[in-house]
């Protein structure tokens, strides 16, 4: 039956790691728009929202509602889009991440910064988002960034 209160959702399959070190695979809802540049939601827009919870249907078809703020990490299948504009004048860093988790892995990770502040620390100090996109050998994933315990540069 159609409705105006349902908002058809795309899915995107996820896997996550809690801070316990559970991983859990499933689905998360992607709405057809997001308020702050065009396009359809992306999985890191949906981690970064302001709500502090996030429905997944696992694989077991149960819905599972997971606080956003205990997620160490979350592995993506396919890249998130980016602004071409943006991206160019990014600057890149491979670095070890060290999770909450205990676990370490190099990744890179594309940031802009102000020419005055170039630096990866300065980008670091004045996140204001939940999660980062980084590139792992494995492929994207979204890092809580309060969750982490190091990131050592390695270029």
């Amino acid at each position: 039956m159609a409705s105006d209160y349902i908002i058809e959702k795309a899915n995107a399959s996820v896997r996550l790691l809690t801070l316990s070190g559970e991983r859990l695979g499933g689905v998360v809802f992607l709405q057809p728009y997001v308020q702050h540049r065009r396009g359809r939601e992306e999985v890191v827009d949906l981690l970064n929202a302001f709500e502090p919870f996030l429905p997944v249907r696992c694989a077991d078809g149960a819905i599972r509602i997971v606080q956003k703020d205990r997620l160490v990490e979350v592995e993506l299948d396919e890249v998130p889009l980016e602004d071409d504009d943006r991206a160019s004048g990014a600057r890149e860093a491979v670095v070890e991440l060290t999770l909450g988790t205990g676990e370490s892995y190099t990744a890179c990770i594309h940031y802009e910064v102000p020419t005055a502040r170039p630096r990866l620390l300065d980008w670091l100090n004045r996140l204001d988002q939940r999660f980062i996109l980084v590139h792992a050998a494995s492929g994207p994933r979204l890092v809580n960034w309060r969750l982490l315990n190091a990131i050592r540069p390695l270029d």
